[in-house]
């Protein structure tokens, strides 16, 4: 060994340089390995950003898709696009009694004055009820089914909240990063994807207008929002569908919610039928007719898109002047809905004749939109025919096409052409419309059974022509014969047929005296003579009017504070000294109600009367009175702002109860003002009070209703007799016995539940209670009874 290294040559440099390179190699191997996994890591990274790229490029082009297509979901769409002519859609608040132990909501003249009607919103539209926004009443993260009749805007709601979500409008809260998933219920409907599918039927669903957008992209990013929970479904024409077409739309709404429970869903209704949505979780909000105030700011915004779009020359008449047309026009729109209204202005601003029948402009309208083509007119009156004779709203193109040219149909503004195999229509009135001209055409009404065919949006459409404009008058005679039940639905229903303003033919005497009959009988719930007050007001028949005007002198309370709501409604000019006279009526709800009609008649006259009782009438008459004068935007407004500086401080302090329901900057600021500067305390904190209260509609935002086994007033009901509550048959069996046993708040809040929730199970319950007790209970029961009826319980 030693010999070996006695040979052996050593250099030390050479030893030390091999070393330290041995070192840098065991030091740089570790490192480099670590820098080529940051680099696979970065090269991931990138990819992902490319593809979150790719998907946020497609969420654009989705955004911008929903948003053009929704433009064109309006009766006028050929002239304009939606947000020129927009009218903001708005909601009755629902009522819901508040929890034992809780704050009841602030209250104001309109809500302790009118009842609430979800199926005739049209008297707490004029005196300016307290309104919910789509974007407060989503504000609950609830699944909302929207109630209104034929042609009251439910598409241009939908329409509305689609864009806002385009958008990414704030007003939406926590919702505004959502996807709108806009799809036409017929997309559903005839959708050949598996039920248990649902990426694959709504992708099928909104191919229909998603030009940019291939069908992988739509899957990701539907997978993608439904998923994290940030997804809208608009489901629109659900009340459109016959009551035999829901079932399968219903299965797949099922189907959907199953596999992405965060999903927020919202569809339409009419009022009396709202089969499956509310045992689904959907809460029923009533869309808000328009007031005098909106149809004004309507015909405004028509005028000024009809002079930018329509010049003179190409459509527009040269003799055309839009204020003077406007101002025409304004008279004539009381107790129309936005499809009517729509329909009658556009006839006057193109030249066309037009009268107090719907007729003339619907004649107008559908001239227009066949070019005057006998074949295509003919055609649509056909199909409608055959929708309303097979009960159906959606029915197989194979079905019409013969002897048509399909091609001429195919791009008709009046029909949904995004389905290659059935034909729905876009207007169910203007549908039920055609579908009476082509059933007179061609067989004798009286060989229909009505009674055998299920009811739809369309059907009901053409009755009311069929009656009106074809003589079927017969068919009102069975319908007010057969009106039987507490709830005199069939009576309400034939009562929008009466087109007033003359006497007309003798079935609208005997409707209107059988309303009148109904309202002045003391033993009725208010909800009852309510509706019959609506239906006579909007109704403007002769006779109803006169009617009226007597009940003011009625020894009833509730048919005054009625009969003055109906005066106010009509601004029956008339009556306005015995309004006056209410003023001093010892029953708070009548003085209140002669403070509102006055406010609204809104001449010379009534305004002072508001004015002298504001300034010398008792505290509550002050009250009333001030809140009253802020539905008049001009002299009313002006009185509260003037009464704001007086030095009387009664007077100022009442003031306050006016501005509040104003809810303007204007108003806000003379609120803040007199919170910090007024000389009387009391003042100061009123104001406070107000400002604090200001927007108390956010107190009935709709909220998914907990499972019964965790409500606070079951649970309270059920440990005042020991029992324990847990999911299941059991806690429905208790809360039947707070039905039964409960007291008053109670009963209040088990009907209120079984409203939403009950079944044929509970009727006799419900109508046991309605026929025993007075007051609040029986109110609710009643309310509940309508509730019941209109999501499918029969009630005989």
């Amino acid at each position: 060994m030693n010999r070996l290294f006695e040979f052996a040559q050593f250099d030390r440099l050479s030893f030390w340089l091999g070393f330290l390179a041995a070192s840098l190699v065991w030091w740089l191997v570790p490192r480099l390995r670590s820098l080529r996994s940051q680099d696979r890591n970065k090269g991931s990274i990138r990819s992902k950003g490319s593809d979150a790229g790719k998907t946020y490029g497609v969420e654009l082009r989705f955004r911008n898709e929903v948003w053009k297509h929704v433009q064109g979901l309006h009766l006028a769409a050929p002239l304009f696009p939606l947000d020129e002519i927009l009218i903001i859609p708005k909601f009755l608040p629902p009522v819901w009694p508040v929890e034992p132990g809780t704050n009841e909501p602030p209250e104001d003249i309109v809500t302790q004055t009118i009842p609430y009607l979800p199926d005739w919103p049209e008297l707490a539209a004029e005196y300016l009820t307290p309104s919910l926004s789509i974007g407060l009443a989503l504000g609950g993260r609830s699944h909302l089914v929207i109630l209104g009749g034929i042609g009251s805007g439910k598409t241009t709601c939908l329409a509305y909240l689609a864009s806002l979500l385009a958008h990414r409008d704030p007003s939406l809260g926590n919702l505004k990063d959502c996807l709108p998933i806009y799809v036409h219920v017929v997309g559903l409907y005839l959708s050949t994807s598996e039920p248990h599918r649902p990426i694959d039927w709504l992708s099928e669903a909104l191919s229909c207008y998603m030009d940019s957008i291939s069908a992988r992209q739509l899957h990701t990013l539907l997978e993608e929002k439904l998923r994290d929970g940030k997804a809208v479904l608009i489901l629109d024409g659900m009340d459109e569908l016959a009551t035999d077409e829901i079932a399968p739309v219903l299965e797949s709404l099922d189907n959907l919610s199953r596999m992405y429970p965060k999903i927020v869903m919202v569809t339409t209704a009419n009022p009396d039928n709202i089969l499956g949505l509310t045992e689904r979780g959907f809460y029923p909000v009533s869309i808000k007719s328009w007031s005098a105030a909106e149809r004004s700011h309507f015909l405004q915004r028509w005028g000024e898109a009809w002079s930018q779009h329509l010049h003179a020359g190409d459509n527009e008449p040269q003799w055309i002047d839009p204020l003077i047309l406007n101002n025409w026009l304004a008279y004539q729109l009381d107790g129309l809905s936005p499809l009517d209204i729509t329909l009658k202005i556009w006839s006057a601003y193109a030249g066309d004749k037009i009268g107090v029948a719907d007729s003339e402009a619907l004649e107008a309208y559908l001239h227009r939109l066949t070019d005057g083509s006998e074949p295509i007119r003919r055609a649509l009156q056909d199909i409608a025919a055959l929708m309303v004779h097979s009960g159906k709203g959606i029915i197989p193109r194979k079905a019409v096409e013969g002897g048509y040219a399909w091609a001429t149909l195919e791009n008709n503004e009046l029909i949904y052409a995004h389905s290659e195999s059935h034909i729905a229509f876009k207007h169910a009135k203007i549908a039920g419309y055609l579908a009476a001209c082509g059933l007179t055409d061609y067989q004798n009404l009286d060989q229909i059974d009505w009674n055998k065919i299920p009811r739809s949006a369309i059907s009901d459409s053409a009755l009311i022509f069929l009656v009106l404009y074809h003589g079927a008058t017969w068919m009102v005679d069975q319908a007010v014969e057969s009106d039987q039940g507490s709830l005199h639905a069939t009576l309400f229903r034939v009562a929008r047929w009466i087109n007033g303003r003359d006497n007309g033919p003798g079935w609208q005497v005997d409707v209107v005296n059988q309303l009148a009959r109904l309202l002045q009988a003391p033993s009725n719930p208010i909800g009852l003579r309510a509706r019959c007050l609506v239906a006579l007001a909007v109704s403007h028949h002769p006779n109803a009017i006169v009617l009226i005007r007597q009940m003011l002198v009625s020894q009833d309370a509730v048919s005054r504070q009625l009969a003055a709501l109906g005066c106010g409604y009509l601004r029956d000019t008339q009556a306005v000294q015995q309004l006056i006279d209410l003023l001093d009526d010892s029953i708070p709800g009548v003085h209140r109600a002669a403070c509102l009609a006055l406010a609204r008649i809104g001449n010379k006259t009534t305004l002072q009367a508001l004015f002298d009782l504001l300034l010398r009438g008792d505290e509550n008459q002050r009250h009333a009175a001030a809140e009253a004068l802020a539905n008049d935007p001009m002299e009313g407004h002006q009185i509260l702002k003037e009464a704001s500086e007086t030095e009387d401080d009664t007077t100022r302090r009442a003031s306050i109860y006016g501005l509040k329901r104003i809810q303007q900057p204007w108003s806000n600021q003379i609120l803040q003002s007199m919170e910090k500067d007024d000389k009387q305390w009391i003042i100061r904190f009123s104001a406070a009070q107000a400002l604090e209260q200001g927007g108390f509609e956010k107190s009935y935002i709709p909220k998914p209703l907990p499972p019964l086994s965790e409500m606070p007033w079951l649970i309270a009901f059920a440990g005042e007799r020991g029992i324990g509550l847990s999911p299941g048959k059991p806690t429905y069996d208790i809360l039947f016995q707070a039905l039964r046993e409960g007291n008053e708040e109670q009963q209040v809040f088990a009907l209120s539940y079984l409203s939403l929730r009950g079944d044929q199970t509970a009727l006799e319950d419900i109508l046991d209670i309605y026929r025993t007790t007075i007051g609040e209970v029986r109110e609710a029961a009643f309310n509940t009874l309508w509730m019941l009826a209109a999501r499918g319980t029969k009630l005989s």
